[in-house]
């Protein structure tokens, strides 16, 4: 947190950081420049280079065009690559867009980030995944950097600082200021939603930023926000990162310049700071193979890792539009930096969904990528029913569809309306329906954009018609195979069970073998005796009314085996004498028991241990070395073993024989 300074503090602060850029940027201007670009790469990187395309998701051909045609990719003298990026382009050279209609004044929508604002005095403790332990943190109050490869490269090794976020010309944070950072925060959050991220603005500490091991699962990346590039780093930029910095094992942070992004305008710096996070996720500039470095977009789109400034609807991309030069599939490159996809929290079919119960609905949910579909199931009496999908605030990535289907899963209707948020509103006759929540896009990626960047958070809320007392909607299920031999443990669920205008308010288990009941949701239970069974949930809900569902249940006899007889034999000639033993094996049914595998010891005259299979007459022969000489061999069973029987040497008529050569 960025302090006020006493009144007699003031100068001397001032000529301290006077002094200080005084001295790097002498330092700058003494040393040679330490980083190369374009064909100097390709020699740095020397038979590196595959591997280092191989990392970024990228072919050795296309790597190779993206070095020698990208102006903003540098590398250090280790080779390791790093951007320079842009700031804001000047009125007049190639500024595409510049109305952005009311993106940084929305102020609804949003599900699992709230669309209030939080009390400015929480705003350097902002998380969006506080459990997650991969973090984002952006930097606002200051930061000294040293020690890292941005100072052997730039500032000959010298230590340098960021000043604090500021966009007032003044000492300290106004609420204004605040509120600006948790803005920004929240746009960065809605960008990387569909990842396993904590995207915080309180600082974790070193360890919970550099990976100091392999095996090391709490690590992320530092963005420094504030100050300009002239400050340290010496060319003009909006930002600056080391490619695939993210899971380094060191507090190497990335930059973003907001004297270069508007004095720290929200939608700027949000959108300088989602797109170098991406370059240390791993992921290279978009642009077009005609020339352009970075791709402003088309219509009201553009690519995070082109120039997002200028446009309302910002993307992920896998380089879809027309003349792209990058092909990187930006969703699928960043996991391998550690983005991991979070768990899908909502059911993909007409089995799994979701349940929207009562007559007024509400659900928070994420579509994490363009296969991903949330189904949620509702009941309704006959009438009209409603929908709203509100995207997140204040810079959607998700473009909402929705669509409404019967209970036998045919389409009824379907809403794509304009913009981002989705809609439906339509007159159903009473019963039981599915409402389905997909990303969509808006055409042809080469002249709008498709479903591939629309991911992200969404709030549904809506209405039905009452329709009465309606019984529950009971499922059975079980964990483990539903056949087997005695003892046979079974674990029942009641999962998919629910009560479409109430809740479920208790549960009756009865086994089908005369053991007591179970009141659990579920409930797992033992069959010790042969049989079939057909076990019953009954669902009582909270109106009084009830449903049921079976399911049968198969336990086979457990077989005991045992050794019926050992026959012991003896075949001499001239090169000695070798014995076997033929091992006979029944069931307690006294069936002969073929296929089963027989284990063994010899001792005596022979030791050794072996093993053989019953035959059809369950016979499994045993057989020693020859051996020269007299003497006993004996021989003693050690196991017996086949599916679905258990050996049972109580019940052997022998287990030790033996046999005498002369």
């Amino acid at each position: 947190m960025k302090l006020t300074p006493f009144p007699w503090q003031g100068s001397k602060l001032m000529l301290a950081a006077i002094i200080a850029t005084s001295a790097i940027t002498s330092l700058q201007a003494q040393a040679p420049r330490r980083f190369r670009h374009n064909t100097e790469i390709e020699n740095t990187l020397g038979n590196r280079i595959s591997s280092t395309a191989q990392s970024l998701g990228l072919d050795e051909k296309d790597f190779r065009e993206v070095v020698r045609h990208d102006h903003g990719m540098r590398c250090d003298e280790t080779g390791a690559l790093h951007y320079c990026c842009q700031g804001l382009i000047p009125a007049g050279v190639g500024r595409v867009r510049t109305t952005l209609g009311t993106v940084t004044t929305a102020t609804t929508g949003s599900s699992i980030v709230p669309a209030t604002n939080y009390p400015t005095s929480q705003t350097f403790l902002l998380h969006s995944r506080p459990t997650s332990t991969k973090k984002i943190y952006l930097d606002f109050d200051g930061h000294t950097t040293t020690g890292t490869s941005w100072n052997s490269t730039y500032t000959a090794g010298a230590s340098f600082t960021t000043p604090a976020f500021n966009t007032d010309s003044t000492t300290g944070f106004s609420d204004a200021e605040l509120l600006r950072i948790q803005m920004i925060w929240r746009r960065v959050v809605e960008d990387f939603a569909a990842f396993d991220l904590d995207v915080t603005t309180e600082d974790p500490g070193l360890e919970g930023l550099r990976r100091s091991t392999s095996t090391d699962q709490a690590y992320g990346v530092r963005v420094c926000i504030g100050g300009s590039s002239s400050d340290w780093f010496g060319s003009a930029a909006g930002g600056v990162a080391y490619i695939g910095s993210f899971n380094w094992n060191s507090d190497t942070p990335c930059f973003v310049f907001t004297t270069q992004l508007g004095g720290g305008n929200e939608k700027y710096t949000a959108e300088a700071t989602s797109h170098e996070v991406g370059h240390t996720l791993g992921l290279t500039h978009d642009g077009q193979t005609n020339g352009t470095e970075y791709y402003s977009g088309h219509g009201n789109w553009a690519p995070i890792m082109g120039v997002g400034y200028y446009s309302e609807v910002v993307q992920w991309s896998k380089g879809e539009y027309s003349l792209a030069n990058n092909k990187q599939d930006d969703l699928t490159v960043m996991q391998s930096y550690g983005a991991v996809p979070v768990a899908d929290e909502h059911g993909n079919s007409i089995t799994t969904a979701s349940v929207l119960s009562g007559s007024s609905v509400s659900a928070e949910g994420l579509i994490t990528s363009r296969t991903d579909l949330d189904v949620f199931r509702f009941t309704t009496g006959a009438g009209s029913v409603s929908f709203n999908a509100a995207t997140a605030t204040p810079s959607p990535n998700l473009d909402v569809t929705l669509a409404l289907y019967d209970g036998a899963g045919t389409l009824v209707t379907s809403s794509n309306p304009t913009g981002l948020p989705g809609s439906l509103t339509t007159t159903l006759a009473a019963g039981t329906y599915y409402l389905a929540v997909d990303g969509t896009g808006t055409g042809d990626p080469t002249t709008a954009y498709n479903d591939y960047g629309s991911i992200g958070q969404y709030l549904l809320t809506g209405t039905v018609i009452p329709a009465g007392n309606q019984p529950p909607v009971v499922s059975i299920a079980s964990s483990a195979p539903v056949t087997g031999t005695a003892p046979l443990t079974v674990n029942f669920s009641s999962n998919g069970t629910y009560d479409p205008d109430g809740t479920i308010a208790s549960y009756d288990w009865d086994f089908g073998d005369g053991t007591p009941h179970a009141t659990t949701a579920n409930a797992s239970h033992q069959y010790t005796t042969p049989g079939t069974f057909t076990a019953s949930l009954v669902a009582f809900d909270n109106g009084g009314l009830s449903s049921s569902a079976t399911l049968s249940i198969t336990v086979t006899q457990t077989l005991q085996i045992y050794v019926a007889n050992i026959a012991m034999s003896v075949n001499t000639n001239k090169k000695g004498s070798a014995a076997t033993a033929s091992v006979t094996v029944r069931n307690q049914n006294g069936a002969l028991v073929p296929g089963a595998r027989v284990t063994g010891s010899w001792s005596g005259l022979y030791a050794a241990n072996v093993s053989g299979t019953t035959n059809t007459s369950g016979v499994a022969a045993l057989s020693t070395a020859r051996i020269r000489g007299s003497g006993t061999f004996i021989f003693t069973v050690t196991g017996i073993t086949i599916s679905g029987s258990t050996y049972t040497p109580s019940l052997n008529v022998e287990t030790t024989d033996s046999i005498t050569v002369p």
